[in-house]
């Protein structure tokens, strides 16, 4: 089964396309990655150098893609890390033109805009983009909980306003919204923090709770996107999908040391597909 990315790209690392296609890869799916940046590294290293590629020339991509004799149909088309409205608006053109041949593919929209720590780091102008033009068209999204804030205008400070948040991003057309770093609490048995993912479907609500670890690697939420896409895929439910992807990220970010700045993806690639422990969702209440 093929997915279109279109994401960020490094030499070194693996954040945006560099996480996402390996991830699928380790489970079987065929990845067409289109970079919307190409960086020398994430911007958590001390340098950093590269460029963004123009927006026509990341239509021009995916159209020469899509005009491939032969080429196998996409089950899904994913949009992550956008360098600008321009570019963004070009990734959701190649969507809507897929969604209209018929029997369009999964649309799975990654806000990216920031988070609690670094506040906003992309253009002020996606804020709107993706609450007026790409969300109400995407089959699924995937924000975390400062993303969430700034898509509703909901405070996010627990499991019920993550889910009253989720739930005002679907009555404006969004299907279904998996929701990454819901606001930790601290864990009644086993002592320390749990942090939390949150699925809410059709089906309901689900809470997938994780001991929180205190490492610096970025790509975690793109090494998780691209397994929740590629277990959804082989037919899992949502709230088991993300259970799965949750727990192979929060090995990966358990192998990690403390101080490295990019997650083991190769060098704990096992991870991927045979997460160690097991996280279960959990129905809220």
């Amino acid at each position: 089964m093929s997915v279109l990315s279109f994401h960020s790209r490094v030499c070194r690392g693996y954040v945006g396309n560099s996480a996402m296609v390996p991830a699928m890869q380790a489970l079987g799916r065929d990845v067409t990655a289109i970079d919307t940046v190409v960086l020398s590294n994430h911007p958590g290293h001390r340098t950093v150098t590269g460029r963004r590629l123009p927006a026509e020339e990341v239509r021009a991509m995916a159209d020469a893609v899509l005009a491939l004799p032969g080429a196998p149909a996409f089950r899904a088309v994913m949009t992550g890390y956008m360098a600008g409205l321009d570019t963004a608006r070009a990734a959701l053109k190649t969507v809507t033109a897929m969604k209209a041949e018929g029997r369009g593919p999964l649309y799975i929209c990654d806000p990216i805009l920031g988070d609690r720590d670094e506040g906003i780091y992309v253009d002020d102008a996606l804020v709107p983009f993706f609450r007026r033009e790409a969300l109400p068209r995407a089959d699924l999204a995937l924000p975390n909980a400062f993303e969430l804030e700034q898509l509703t205008g909901d405070k996010v400070v627990d499991v019920g306003t993550a889910v009253a948040a989720a739930h005002a991003l679907r009555t404006r057309g969004t299907g279904a919204v998996v929701v990454t770093s819901v606001p930790d609490h601290p864990d009644p048995h086993m002592g320390g923090l749990l942090i939390g993912t949150l699925a809410v479907d059709d089906e309901g609500e689900w809470l997938i709770e994780a001991p929180k670890l205190n490492r610096r690697a970025k790509g975690a939420g793109d090494v998780f996107a691209g397994l929740l896409i590629g277990h959804l895929l082989s037919g899992m439910s949502l709230r088991d999908a993300a259970a799965r992807a949750t727990a192979s990220v929060h090995g990966l970010l358990d192998a990690a040391d403390e101080d490295d700045l990019d997650l083991p993806v190769i060098r704990r690639r096992e991870l991927l597909t045979n997460p160690e422990k097991r996280f279960a969702p959990q129905a809220v209440r």
